[in-house]
């Protein structure tokens, strides 16, 4: 279906600007911009996949990933064909790279933003994610979707890879509860030769979602002399470090009922995380770093909690709307 698109200007000679995403298309009457599904039409900016659903399943959150949202719950995904990157190894390339190739094509199943929330409620879904594409390029459809998501109590998350402007995220906001972020690199060289994009406004986004309040989570897809360089993992998980550390500076001064005690055992999550995910190699100085850290910092902090008996009805970090939905469950302490 054809709609009117958001977050565009008109220009000169009958040209719009795109503000969706981080690419800023400036189109020409009768062309497209880079994701393939925004045209612009007598001057107007359209899109050209609202409705279209090309893909649609109920997964368990985990799958998308999420694992601190709503963990154990069914969330229904959607998606739209198109995407504003070209990744090389993109699993979804039929439907993402859809209107790049010949005869790919944009149309899918009709599907209006009430019927997928009624799919979605009917099937015992906790949330809604758009996912399997670019959420971002499906923007239109899914703010209608994700409004009517949260009047029916529902949840929505993006699977994003983070190319979105600041408008396009503080529109979204009030409807977006989580995001998976795809971080495909930490070198901006890598971004340009494999994404046709830039590594920097990933990270604002990231940034930016977080300030936001959204809950996020980041997946980088290890691919053998493409990212795997240790010390490019290491940036990137001393980036997550340090995000991490000012959202807990923060959290700790925003909310005056949080015990600081809690924050241990989150932070030595984290690390353990961070050095799973740069242990690519044995003997590796900054994982053992990330380990031993961590496993310290965990096992202080549950020894606390057990000891002090620390009320579970407090917030540990992130999301002050979510998180105390979340203190019930295992996986925060285990």
């Amino acid at each position: 279906m054809i709609r009117e698109a958001m977050l565009w200007s008109p220009g000169e000679g009958g040209k719009v600007e795109c503000r969706l995403c981080a690419h800023r298309c400036i189109i020409s009457p009768g062309k497209q911009g880079i994701c393939g599904v925004r045209e612009n039409r007598d001057g107007g900016l359209r899109t050209l996949v609202y409705g279209e659903v090309v893909a649609a399943h109920v997964d368990p959150i985990e799958k998308k990933p999420l694992y601190h949202f709503f963990p154990g719950s069914k969330a229904l995904s959607v998606a739209t064909a198109g995407c504003n990157f070209r990744c090389g190894f993109c699993q979804n390339w039929q439907i993402s790279q859809a209107p790049r190739r010949k005869g790919g094509g944009l149309t899918g199943e009709p599907f209006a933003p009430e019927d997928i929330v009624r799919a979605a409620l009917d099937q015992g879904c906790r949330s809604i994610s758009y996912t399997y594409t670019e959420p971002t390029i499906f923007f239109e459809y899914a703010f209608d979707t994700a409004k009517l998501a949260r009047e029916a109590g529902l949840a929505n998350n993006f699977v994003t890879n983070g190319y979105m402007t600041a408008e396009a995220l503080e529109s979204i906001r009030p409807y977006l509860d989580a995001a998976n972020v795809d971080l495909k690199a930490f070198e901006d060289e890598t971004y340009k030769k494999v994404c046709g994009a830039r590594l920097e406004p990933v990270l604002e986004t990231i940034r930016r979602m977080r300030a936001l309040g959204v809950w996020v989570e980041v997946t980088t897809l290890v691919v053998p002399g493409l990212n795997d360089g240790e010390g490019e993992l290491a940036a990137m998980a001393r980036f997550q470090r340090a995000r991490l550390i000012l959202d807990l500076v923060r959290t700790t001064l925003e909310v005056k009922t949080m015990n600081p005690l809690l924050l241990i055992p989150g932070i030595g999550m984290m690390a353990i995380a961070l050095g799973t995910v740069i242990y690519w190699k044995a003997h590796s100085k900054v994982a053992l770093s990330f380990f031993l850290w961590g496993a310290a910092a965990w096992i202080v902090g549950v020894a606390l909690k057990l000891i002090a008996a620390i009320p579970t009805s407090a917030i540990i970090t992130g999301s002050r709307e979510l998180l105390p939905r979340y203190l019930s469950e295992p996986v925060l302490w285990l």
